[in-house]
């Protein structure tokens, strides 16, 4: 996806993205604005962000535009605290999910003045099926196929945990 770490991840790499016309994938979803604070746009968050952890993990990068699924412009986001931002969105993914989601990172990539791009990378999560809890609003798997999100019911998420856990187990033997 990147060449870099994620720390080293730079303005230059995304622009790189449009440049090559990079398209999403499973693993990377480009967002041109944020998600925004009314209760369906916090659970579309969540769902990109359950999603992506119960497929392989990747990247959801918000800021930057897409055009048929490929990356088209880095606009960016406007916010007036980018620190916030960061610890606001760490929070939410650290409380939204049952079981928690541990493995991520969240970085704010400076283009100009209040605007800039948020980069979240999600690890594959390697416990059950994360899906986001009670207190959210919504209790339903999310995984991630091709480009979009999808919800599963719990009966068929508990299952794929099962055989999900099982495998593990039969690899570490």
């Amino acid at each position: 996806m990147f060449a870099r770490e994620f720390d080293d991840i730079a303005l230059s790499d995304l622009q790189a993205l449009v440049e090559e016309g990079i398209p999403e994938g499973r693993q990377l979803e480009f967002k041109r604005d944020h998600y925004g604070r009314k209760d369906e746009d916090r659970r579309e968050f969540a769902a990109d962000v359950s999603a992506m952890a119960n497929a392989v993990g990747g990247y959801l990068v918000i800021g930057l535009d897409e055009r048929n699924g490929i990356a088209s412009d880095v606009s960016g986001v406007a916010t007036p605290d980018p620190d916030g931002l960061v610890r606001a969105v760490s929070d939410t993914i650290r409380t939204s999910f049952e079981p928690p989601i541990l493995e991520f990172r969240v970085k704010w990539i400076a283009i100009e003045g209040e605007r800039g791009v948020l980069v979240i990378k999600m690890a594959r999560s390697w416990s059950a099926p994360p899906r986001v809890n009670r207190r959210q609003g919504l209790s339903l798997f999310h995984p991630r196929r091709k480009r979009k999100a999808s919800d599963v019911s719990r009966r068929v998420a508990a299952s794929v945990s099962i055989c999900i856990r099982g495998r593990r187990e039969d690899q570490t033997l």
